[in-house]
Parts: C-alpha cells; sequence; structure tokens
C-alpha cells in the first residue's frame, strides 16, 4: 500500500488533513502570497515555537475538522491581515488565534456553505446520471 503524502496539501482530500498537511499549507502559502519564509511566532527558540504551533493545529484541528481550520486561514489572508514587512510580514497561526479569533464563526459558516453545494451539485450529476448520463440531447 503507498504511503498517503500528508504534506501534499493541493492533492490530499481536506478530510485526510492532520497538523503536518496544514504546517505545509501555511508554509507554501507564505511564500507564495507574502514571499517570506514561514517561523511560528512567538518566542523563545524556533524548535520550540513549531512544537508549540503543532499543538494549536492540532487542537483547533479536532475542535473544528480540517475544512473550517483551512477556511479560517484563508479569511484571515483574504480580508483582515495587512502585513508591516519590516515587523510582521506574514501572519502566523499563533498570531491568527490570539488575534483573529473572532472570525471562527466565519470560517465555520463558509465552509458549511460550500459543503452544502458541493452535495448539492453531486445530487445534481447523480440524478443526471439516472436519466441518461450520455448527454447526447444537448
Amino acid at each position: 500500500m503507498t504511503k498517503i503524502n500528508t504534506k501534499d496539501w493541493r492533492n490530499l482530500p481536506i478530510e485526510k488533513w492532520n497538523t503536518s498537511t496544514v504546517h505545509a499549507y501555511l508554509i507554501d502559502m507564505t511564500k507564495e502570497k507574502y514571499n517570506a519564509v514561514y517561523v511560528p511566532g512567538g518566542g523563545g527558540p524556533v524548535s520550540r515555537r513549531w512544537v508549540s504551533e503543532k499543538g494549536m493545529i492540532k487542537r483547533e484541528l479536532d475542535r473544528k475538522g480540517p475544512a473550517v481550520v483551512k477556511k479560517f486561514i484563508e479569511i484571515c489572508w483574504r480580508e483582515y491581515y495587512t502585513p508591516n514587512p519590516k515587523r510582521y510580514p506574514f501572519p502566523s497561526f499563533g498570531f491568527m488565534l490570539g488575534f483573529m479569533d473572532r472570525y471562527w464563526t466565519e470560517a465555520l459558516q463558509e465552509s458549511e456553505h460550500e459543503e452544502e453545494v458541493t452535495e448539492a451539485i453531486n445530487e445534481s450529476h447523480a440524478k443526471m446520471e439516472e436519466l441518461g448520463g450520455d448527454n447526447d440531447w444537448f
């Protein structure tokens, strides 16, 4: 059996995301969005900050689920964070939790809406298949 690469967030289904997937997502997207190397914020040794942040991510994945965690990060990037290139070139996950936590509700609502839309599309495709999915009549 082939081992799943949990760091391949682009190809891994969201329901299989874990702490490593979220970190890979943060690292890749921070480079893409802010042209910066992602490092967890806070004080102390960098190695300890990674461990601490993994704990934060794990807790939120367990509480809210990967789709909501991903949506929360997207919302923080999308609308509510303006970088300060010298002091804060990108938001770390710890920063998001500490200063942007009010957006969890929006993340939950958007995630549920996306799930409903996906479900409706899948049901529509199933109905089309039932009715003769060859689509020759188009």
